[in-house]
């Protein structure tokens, strides 16, 4: 629902309690390749999922309450996409390969919190599991394993503290992920 595309989307909040739900345009972070959807070729470069013509799906749960006279945040949310993949055959020199089109799957499940102190400083996480994640930015992609391709599976977290100090803003984050190659592959090969 961060994703500058074009989406329907729902928002309801009952209280401290609150649900984002939307429909977005295919994305992903694949490279393009393949012959340009005419839907999307006006519009934007097309990636692996703009092939698939299916839309992405996702949404959030959070809560709100008070703290401390702030508002913090605890979220739970989820995706779902499609992407049209192109994988060939591993032959040698000067065969030509066979290049077949295959459909991944992009999921991902989080969990996210946002905790301020005193208008001053705010702590912000996300610990997510998902697979084929490369348009959220991730390096979990996809492992061309002919004849099929398999998603690789990840889990990961993010974390900053920020302070501000009138109109200066300090930030510090950490973050890491760790990719699960298929079998056959090594993390450096997918």
């Amino acid at each position: 629902l961060w994703s500058r595309v074009p989406q329907a989307r729902i928002e309801l909040k009952l209280g401290s309690i609150g649900v984002v739900a939307g429909v977005l345009a295919p994305s992903s972070g694949g490279p393009t390749t393949g012959t340009t959807p005419p839907v999307t070729a006006a519009l934007r470069n097309p990636s692996g999922a703009d092939f698939s013509m299916v839309p992405s799906a996702q949404a959030r749960v959070f809560w709100a309450p008070e703290l401390m006279g702030e508002t913090m945040t605890i979220g739970v949310s989820g995706h779902f996409g499609m992407e049209q993949v192109w994988i060939s055959e591993p032959v040698m020199p000067p065969m030509t390969p066979r290049v077949e089109q295959r459909t991944v799957q992009s999921y991902a499940v989080a969990a996210d919190l946002v905790v301020p102190f005193k208008k001053i400083l705010t702590l912000r996480g996300e610990a997510f599991l998902g697979a084929n994640l490369d348009g959220f930015f991730s390096n979990a992609n996809y492992a061309p394993n002919y004849p099929n391709a398999e998603t690789v599976t990840v889990w990961g977290f993010w974390a900053q503290l920020s302070a501000k100090f009138g109109d200066l803003g300090l930030h510090a984050g950490f973050g890491m992920e760790d990719p699960q190659a298929p079998a056959g592959f090594t993390r450096t090969s997918v």
